[in-house]
């Protein structure tokens, strides 16, 4: 297999041009190898001009070490500070090459840089799949688990590194000569036991290679006592009174085990929309309110996508905040709890990006702090994508150590790796996804969720910012907003009981936590658990506000109030 390296950025410094160009140069390069175990690598490079000077006689020509060279035309900046051309390169051995570019404006050769660059994608991986006859065989009749396992990575007896599969697991070797490796199975999905290697490890002795090292699959079948790992994810579209375009909120519930259970699913609607009961599918148990319930049976093994149209009250402008949250139960014996909770305040918008990067929690954090990210993405395109993959530079203020993925509307290959100038990469591998086109939007849609902390230590003041890139097949990045979590100067915290303006009670709460505001100016209120992640979300209103916690398992909550009278926060307990 041939390996295809990607250049993200040759960054040219533009002063404003006589008419030589002669401030023009080439002020840094960086690259990225862009390995895919199921598609090989994508080819993309992108050129940042710091003005937006027109540029539609130069060209950057490269020189790729290996006897092969090509050029790419800049063209013309278009008025804006960024533009992007995509370029790459077709290696067909592994090593270290020196690649070098010249900047080319006219017929004068203005600048040039030489780097150097270490070609060495391959791939170990196999299957995680069901192993329905019991023959250690992965058949083409049998299914790709949907839930998480953890693999552990030992290289020539040491322990390097954890890494996550879903449906599919791969790794990136680093090792540049012979190596063994092991890869111990440390979690099986909810709801099956491994088979197959019995002892839970495959070794295998690596060789660097361009090709992709497959077959070493992990079997399950289904555990002796049932488990689930029910899961919710959340799409929607929110719009104000006076915008055109429809309003949903779209939820996929999914039981990732290969046990049949039963769950109920709650939404609660903001109260800025009425629910047009009528159109909801699939037919819900009860609707009071804005409140819907679903009980859904036979849920094994997939997903039920549960679908709520919304009309926005004459009161909602574009710019409201709306607040909505949904839970799917039970919780009793589900090991992963996280993803059972969705609460996310929106921002009301005349047009929707459904390719957005969400935080929680979202306000004011502490250093250390467990973020709970989510990526949507939707194929807006006119035909099938039929490979899907996810980038996400990681902010230098996160601990790459300690992502874990939380959920996963489609089997994905996530990875976490390092490249040159000790910045990380987050990838979410979506191979063969065939992700339907815009004539199918309720099948057009996906998401995934993961959790990373905040590096303890630092400063009062620190802004972390995570924005991802969606790659469809082979179009052209497609960029998320950027998602931004605050470590802020401190003002003071206070017991929620005494915050200016608000009474919240009863502490300990059972059922339910009444938040009464006194005066204007409180925009909302978040609960997030022990861990920072957000279980809860409502609109704060002069007068009696509710936040049920009936579903809550007991512990120690904190309850942030924010709006134009500050921040406060404090602890609550529930029983």
């Amino acid at each position: 297999m041939k390996r295809i390296i990607t250049l993200l950025g040759i960054i040219a410094s533009v002063s404003a041009l006589s008419d030589n160009a002669k401030a023009q140069t080439i002020t840094s390069t960086n690259y990225y190898d862009s390995c895919n175990y199921m598609m090989g690598s994508s080819v993309n490079a992108m050129i940042q001009l710091s003005s937006p000077t027109s540029l539609s006689a130069c060209k950057v020509e490269t020189s790729w070490g290996d006897g092969s060279k090509d050029s790419s035309n800049i063209g013309s900046a278009g008025g804006t500070n960024y533009n992007s051309y995509s370029w790459g390169h077709t290696y067909a051995t592994t090593g270290t090459y020196t690649i070098k570019h010249v900047l080319i404006c006219g017929s004068s050769r203005l600048d040039s840089l030489n780097s150097s660059y270490l070609v060495s994608c391959s791939f170990i991986g196999g299957a995680l799949y069901h192993d329905a006859n019991s023959n250690c065989i992965f058949n083409a009749t049998e299914n790709q688990t949907h839930g998480i396992a953890k693999i552990e990575i030992d290289s020539a007896g040491v322990k390097i590194d954890t890494i996550y599969g879903y449906g599919h697991w791969w790794y990136r070797p680093r090792a540049t000569t012979s190596t063994v490796y092991k890869f111990k199975l440390l979690s099986s999905p909810t709801g099956f036991t491994n088979t197959c290697p019995s002892s839970g490890i495959i070794t295998l002795t690596y060789v660097p290679t361009l090709t992709a090292i497959t077959g070493n699959d992990f079997a399950f079948n289904c555990s002796s006592t049932p488990a689930y790992d029910y899961s919710l994810s959340y799409t929607r579209q929110l719009r104000g009174a006076s915008s055109t375009g429809v309003s949903f909120i779209n939820l996929l519930a999914s039981n990732t085990s290969c046990h049949t259970g039963t769950s109920t699913v709650t939404l609660n609607v903001s109260p800025k929309y009425n629910i047009t009961t009528s159109g909801i599918t699939p037919t819900p148990a009860s609707v009071t309110g804005n409140t819907v319930v679903w009980t859904i049976s036979g849920l094994s093994y997939g997903y039920t996508l549960l679908h709520v149209p919304l009309t926005p009250k004459s009161t909602t402008s574009n710019g409201d905040t709306a607040c909505n949250n949904a839970n799917i139960m039970p919780t009793t014996g589900d090991p992963n709890v996280a993803n059972n909770f969705v609460s996310v305040c929106d921002s009301v918008r005349a047009s929707w990006d459904p390719n957005e990067k969400s935080v929680s929690p979202n306000g004011p954090v502490s250093a250390g702090t467990l973020l709970s990210y989510t990526i949507d993405f939707e194929n807006l395109g006119n035909d099938t994508a039929f490979n899907i993959h996810v980038q996400d530079t990681l902010s230098q203020h996160l601990d790459p150590r300690t992502f874990e993925l939380l959920a996963s509307t489609h089997r994905v290959l996530p990875e976490v790796y390092e490249i040159p100038g000790g910045k990380y990469i987050l990838k979410f591998d979506f191979p063969g996804i065939n992700l339907e086109d815009k004539t199918v939007p309720e099948r057009n849609k996906g998401q995934v969720r993961f959790s990373m902390k905040m590096k303890s230590g630092l400063p009062f003041g620190t802004v972390v910012e995570n924005r991802a890139g969606i790659y469809f097949d082979g179009n052209p990045v497609v960029l998320t907003n950027s998602a931004y979590s605050r470590i802020p100067v401190p003002s003071g915290v206070n017991p929620v009981n005494q915050i200016s303006g608000i009474q919240v009670y009863p502490n300990p709460a059972t059922d339910v936590i009444s938040i009464r505001v006194q005066q204007e100016g409180w925009k909302e209120a978040i609960l997030t658990n022990a861990v920072g992640q957000t279980v809860s979300h409502i609109e704060l209103t002069v007068g009696e506000n509710v936040l049920h916690v009936q579903n809550l398992p007991a512990g120690i909550y904190y309850l942030q109030a924010k709006g134009s009278n500050g921040i406060f926060t404090g602890k609550v307990e529930k029983l």
